[in-house]
């Protein structure tokens, strides 16, 4: 992103996004796994599950988070990579 240095200006749009947005440079998620990442940065929780992700236990699955506010929209939630991924 041009935003944070990339001189080829590849994602104009989101570039437009965020100089007219607050911007969090030092967002921290303390683990290392993506899920944790992406589950902290959509929710704005921290990932406290100890065994495995947040994302995957049900009981912590209706949060209230920005995204619900968005009355009329569907909304839907995609992470890439493997389909076995954390099957177990």
């Amino acid at each position: 992103m041009s935003y944070y240095g990339n001189p080829i200006n590849s994602t104009p749009k989101m570039d437009a996004i965020l100089q007219n947005s607050l911007s969090f440079p030092n967002f921290y998620v303390h683990k290392s796994g993506t899920a944790a990442s992406v589950f902290a940065s959509v929710s704005g929780l921290p990932d406290a599950e100890d065994v495995r992700t947040a994302s995957r236990n049900p009981l912590i699955q209706d949060q209230r988070i920005i995204f619900d506010q968005f009355d009329g929209y569907e909304k839907l939630y995609f992470l890439g990579g493997s389909a076995n991924w954390a099957k177990y």
